[in-house]
């Protein structure tokens, strides 16, 4: 048997949803919910914001592109004070691959919220988002 024979493709991204979830994801899942439906409209969002931009500067750092630490990385997720010189510290191009993982990050979340499907234009639009800087 080769590799290829072998190989079992994932489930349509739309099936993903009806894939029983057990344990400590579904306790997760109902204290999110509980603070999800106590938050206010802005703690919301502010959250989902300050999510989006630990993740894009953290991307860049796993994929080596730069070097940073957790008071940077909270630094820029608040847009604290000065966030824009703390990036300029970490090297030069560092604010074009955040911006361009912020981008695609955002591109991923209306993916994952049903405002866009997942298409190969889609895909080919993150890659280019990805790869801007």
């Amino acid at each position: 048997m080769s590799d290829d024979d072998a190989y079992q493709a994932f489930a349509p991204f739309s099936d993903w949803g009806n894939h029983p979830v057990g344990g400590a994801w579904q306790e997760f899942r109902a204290a999110l919910d509980t603070a999800r439906n106590s938050a206010e409209p802005s703690d919301l969002q502010a959250a989902l914001e300050f999510a989006l931009r630990s993740a894009a500067l953290e991307t860049g750092a796993i994929e080596g592109l730069y070097a940073t630490s957790r008071g940077i990385t909270r630094t820029v997720a608040l847009q604290g004070a000065m966030w824009e010189a703390e990036l300029e510290k970490i090297g030069s191009d560092v604010r074009g691959h955040f911006e361009a993982q912020l981008a695609a990050f955002d591109l991923v979340l209306d993916a994952a919220t049903k405002h866009l499907p997942i298409s190969e234009a889609w895909v080919r639009e993150l890659h280019r988002e990805v790869c801007a800087a």
